[in-house]
């Protein structure tokens, strides 16, 4: 809640520092399960793609294969049908044939009809029915394992199992039909050996990419062959395959092919699985050294992370002890409280102003510790800081006549939130004095200034007095002289006489605006139209102004712009500045000489500028022209315009110049607060020339 140390956690958070120094091992253990955790998972994910892809071509291979087995069914018993009907048709040459009666022709037109009938007929064979060959097409194919295929044919009533014959001369299959004849007529079978060409190219195109279709029967010692190729049929070295048991068991899919003894098998090309289990073991491995570097490169940003707060932490201890420090040796009272108001934190300075240790003073509250009603103020003052998030300053009472300035101020947390005060209490005795001394003196020096300028006006004022006071004489003397006449006319010496009474008067109040002007007093703020103030000041120069040759314009941008001021001190601001003007235009004695005077607005500050036709002012003259003691005049004591600026920042304005203006001279800028309401005169409590 508390800056680090100030709420008694500074040993609690550098112990934890010490502990998180010890989590090296446990950082370097957790990225090992993680890396762990992260190959299990993504090993699974592989495993699962590849069991998908199996899938996948699993169901290829069943498709493929049940195509294929239903196509070559339909090829077998379109066949078997061709066959039948060759052997009908040929019948009569058949049984001659058979019986020795037929000639070469016979045997010749056979020939060219079963070519007809079957391109790819590989020989064709007539026998008994017990397996003696009586037509042979020259290729002598009829071996032990044909013999039983007939003997079978015969016994199981022309039923016809489909076998592979592997031959050096070519492997091939039979089809078996009984020739047709007349009842109690010898019995002889007729078959055709075919190549499986056309078997084979209904395998061809039935075959996705990656996978091998393949016929298998049963071959030579009950092993299983299949016919590699198309072409595999027509090789005499090698026509037949023997399948290894290893590879059959990988067969994909396989299905046995009605009316044969083949079963039809879908086995992978080598390079099928391979490919896909090197490309998702190879993604596989480029994630994990992904995840491995990811580990390695977030281990070393923990390290540095941690490198960085262990430093932070140090730094904030060292801060937290120099902060210490600096707040024990003040000799202001300091002290942090929480909402509640419970001392959080206390300097001695402050426990030693109180007259407790701080002891008795941590962890209590403003009413155990105090006497009511200054715990009361204190909590009152505590909350409205805390509530409205703002400091508060002022004078707290304190023990005989000394001056204790109090000051408050919230404490937010992490979050932003308000979460107490921190308070500290100034002894400003010595510094109020001070202050009363230098504000004497000022008055004093601005007294001197008056009546230097009252000294300047002298001749002016003397001849503003002189008027009135010859005009009282001369209707003295009228009234005299119709006293004298006996008989005066009463309207007529009423009326001389009230003019010896105004003159009377306008001499006294050019005698009162002197005094009131050069007199000691008090600062009294009065809201007051800045108009009529102008043009006031201004008549104390006419004579001035008449004598230096030098016209004057006021000029009003708008009416009624009222301020708060002391008249005599703002009157003397700007006499100052046009005496200053006047000195400036009579030393370059320039002609013509004028001298403006504006009243205008500037947003909530009301503003007068003093413009002449001077010579102006160069940049190092403006930078240095409100110090003390530096003065542009001959005779100048550099003090004027430096109590001028005293005077405005008094009233809380600016005063500010321009090096040149419209007019050629320099241009003086009066900023004052403008005020909104004037309804009664009332004291304004301010700093210096103002502040008492």
């Amino acid at each position: 809640m508390f800056p680090s140390g100030l709420d008694g956690a500074g040993m609690q958070r550098a112990s934890g520092s010490r502990w998180m120094g010890r989590t090296g091992p446990m950082a370097l253990a957790y990225s090992v399960v993680f890396i762990g955790v992260v190959a299990a998972l993504l090993t699974w994910q592989a495993q699962e793609r590849l069991h998908g892809f199996s899938a996948v071509q699993r169901e290829l291979a069943a498709g493929a294969v049940s195509g294929a087995v239903s196509q070559i069914g339909v090829r077998v018993s379109e066949l078997n049908r061709s066959v039948r009907i060759l052997a009908v048709e040929e019948a009569p040459r058949l049984r001659r044939l058979a019986s020795g009666a037929g000639d070469a022709g016979d045997l010749a037109a056979l020939r060219r009809r079963v070519q007809a009938f079957f391109p790819e007929v590989f020989a064709f064979t007539l026998v008994d029915g017990f397996g003696d060959i009586l037509i042979d097409s020259g290729h002598d194919l009829v071996g032990d394992v044909c013999r039983l295929d007939i003997a079978d044919f015969v016994l199981h009533g022309h039923q016809q199992v489909l076998r592979l014959h592997p031959h050096p001369l070519g492997s091939h299959f039979d089809v078996m039909v009984p020739v047709p004849g007349r009842p109690g007529a010898q019995e002889l079978v007729f078959f055709i050996s075919l190549s499986p060409e056309s078997l084979t190219r209904v395998l061809a195109d039935a075959q996705p990419p990656g996978h091998r279709l393949v016929l298998v029967t049963e071959g030579a010692g009950g092993q299983a062959v299949v016919d590699v190729s198309a072409q595999s049929w027509r090789a005499a070295e090698e026509p037949v395959e023997i399948i290894p048991a290893a590879q059959w068991v990988r067969a994909l899919y396989q299905a046995p092919v009605p009316g044969t003894a083949w079963i039809l098998a879908d086995l992978p090309e080598a390079g099928l699985f391979e490919e896909e289990r090197e490309r998702v073991w190879s993604e596989t491995a480029v994630l994990m050294v992904g995840v491995v570097l990811a580990a390695g490169l977030m281990m070393v940003w923990s390290w540095r992370t941690e490198r960085r707060r262990m430093s932070a932490e140090r730094l904030l201890r060292d801060s937290h002890a120099t902060l210490s420090a600096v707040v024990e040796a003040m000799a202001d009272g300091v002290y942090l409280k929480d909402r509640a108001g419970h001392y959080r934190l206390v300097n001695e300075a402050y426990a030693r102003s109180l007259g407790r240790s701080r002891s008795a003073l941590l962890g209590r509250t403003d009413m155990e510790v105090l006497d009511p009603e200054t715990a009361e103020r204190n909590r009152s003052v505590e909350h409205w800081v805390m509530r409205s998030g703002r400091v508060d300053m002022r004078e707290e009472p304190a023990d005989g006549d000394r001056t204790v300035l109090g000051t408050r101020a919230p404490v937010y947390n992490d979050a932003g939130q308000v979460a107490g005060v921190v308070g500290v209490r100034q002894d400003v005795t010595e510094l109020k004095q001070a202050e009363e001394v230098l504000r004497r003196h000022q008055l004093e020096l601005a007294h001197v200034d008056r009546l230097s300028i009252i000294g300047e006006l002298a001749t002016g004022l003397a001849h503003e007095l002189n008027q009135p006071l010859g005009a009282v004489v001369n209707y003295a003397k009228a009234s005299l002289k119709l006293v004298r006449q006996g008989t005066p006319d009463r309207q007529r010496l009423e009326q001389v006489l009230e003019e010896t009474v105004n003159q009377a008067m306008r001499g006294s109040e050019i005698v009162r605006k002197t005094r009131e002007f050069v007199r000691k007093g008090q600062p009294h703020f009065v809201c007051t139209d800045l108009e009529e103030l102008v043009r006031q000041a201004a008549g104390f120069a006419a004579s001035e102004l008449r004598a230096r040759k030098v016209s004057m314009e006021i000029v009003a941008t708008e009416v009624g712009i009222q301020v708060r001021c002391d008249r005599i001190q703002l009157e003397q601001v700007l006499l100052n500045l046009i005496f200053n003007a006047l000195e400036a235009m009579e030393e370059a004695q320039l002609v013509p000489r004028r001298l403006r005077l504006t009243i205008t607005r500037s947003g909530r500050n009301a503003c007068i500028l003093v413009a002449d036709s001077g010579p102006g002012l160069d940049r190092a003259q403006c930078a240095r022209v409100f110090e003390p003691f530096y003065t542009t005049r001959r005779e100048g004591t550099g003090m004027g315009l430096a109590i001028c600026r005293t005077i405005v920042e008094a009233h809380g304005g600016h005063i500010d110049v321009q090096c040149r203006g419209e007019l050629g001279g320099a241009v003086f800028e009066v900023s004052l607060p403008l005020e909104e309401t004037c309804d009664e005169e009332m004291p304004r409590e301010s700093t210096g020339l103002s502040g008492r």
